[in-house]
C-alpha cells in the first residue's frame, strides 16, 4: 500500500514537472527568436509629403509661376535722381486698351534734338550719350491720377524707360528742378542750356512740380541751348510781367 502511494505522488510529480516546463518553452519563444535577436518592430507608414511651410522670406507662387509681389515703390525725399530701376520698358503703345483707360493717361517724350545743331557747344565727354536724332525718350502713355502733376509723369517714364533723372525739390514751394536727364545736365551746352517742358504745345509760366495735368494731356520734355529762344519759348518773354 505504501509502495502505491509512492508511485502515484512520482506520477504526479513528473507531471507537474512536465507542466513547468511547458509554460516556460512558451514565455521564452514570445522573448527571443532563438537567435538571441529582438522581436521586429514594425515600421509606422508615412501616409504622405506634408505641405511644406512658406518660411520667412518665401515669396508665394502661383500656379502659372508669377509672384504675388508689387514692384513699385516711391520717394518723398527732398530732391534726389533716378535711375530708372522699376520695370522693363513698355511699348507706349495704347494698343488694346480701352476708350476708358486710353482717356486715364497722359503722354509724354523727351528729347535733346536742340544739341545737333549745337554740338560745338556740348560738352564732349557726353556726346557718346547722345543719340543720333537726339531722342531719349519717345512718346510714352503713363496713367494718369487726380492730382498728378508733370513732374509725377517725369518720374514715373524715367523709371518705366530706365533713364537716369536728377532733380533738387524744394517741398515748401512744391518746386521740382529738373537738372538732369539722361546724364545731360543744364549747362551742358552753354550757360543757357537746360531742361524744360511744354503741355499741350505751350511753356508753362509754374514749375512741374505745380503743373496738375488733366487725363489726356500732351507733355514735351525738351533741352534748351539759348533758355528757350531755339525751341519757341522764350523764358524770358513768358516772365516779362512778373
Amino acid at each position: 500500500m505504501k509502495r502505491q502511494w509512492m508511485n502515484r505522488g512520482m506520477v504526479l510529480l513528473l507531471i507537474l514537472m512536465m507542466v513547468f516546463w511547458g509554460a516556460g518553452c512558451t514565455n521564452s519563444s514570445q522573448e527571443s527568436d532563438g537567435k538571441g535577436n529582438n522581436p521586429p518592430v514594425e515600421e509606422p507608414v508615412d501616409s504622405g509629403n506634408p505641405e511644406k511651410p512658406v518660411q520667412d522670406g518665401d515669396t508665394p507662387v502661383s500656379n502659372d509661376g508669377s509672384t504675388d509681389g508689387n514692384g513699385t515703390g516711391s520717394s518723398d525725399a527732398p530732391g534726389g535722381d533716378s535711375d530708372g530701376g522699376g520695370s522693363s520698358p513698355s511699348s507706349g503703345s495704347s494698343q488694346g486698351l480701352t476708350s476708358q483707360e486710353a482717356a486715364e493717361q497722359v503722354t509724354i517724350s523727351i528729347t535733346a534734338a536742340t544739341l545737333m545743331d549745337n554740338m560745338d557747344k556740348f560738352d564732349s565727354a557726353k556726346k557718346s550719350l547722345l543719340p543720333e536724332d537726339g531722342v531719349l525718350v519717345s512718346t510714352r502713355s503713363v496713367p494718369f491720377k487726380e492730382g498728378s502733376t508733370v513732374f509725377d509723369a517725369l518720374v514715373a517714364v524715367t523709371k518705366d524707360q530706365r533713364v537716369h533723372m536728377e532733380y533738387v525739390s524744394t517741398p515748401l514751394y512744391k518746386s521740382n528742378y529738373i537738372e538732369g536727364i539722361a546724364n545731360i545736365y543744364e549747362m551742358d551746352a552753354g550757360p543757357l542750356s537746360g531742361w524744360m517742358y511744354k503741355v499741350n504745345g505751350v511753356f508753362p509760366s509754374v514749375g512741374c512740380g505745380r503743373y496738375e495735368l488733366k487725363a489726356g494731356d500732351v507733355i514735351e520734355w525738351i533741352y534748351t541751348c539759348d533758355l528757350g529762344r531755339d525751341i519757341g519759348g522764350d523764358w524770358n518773354e513768358q516772365n516779362s510781367d512778373r
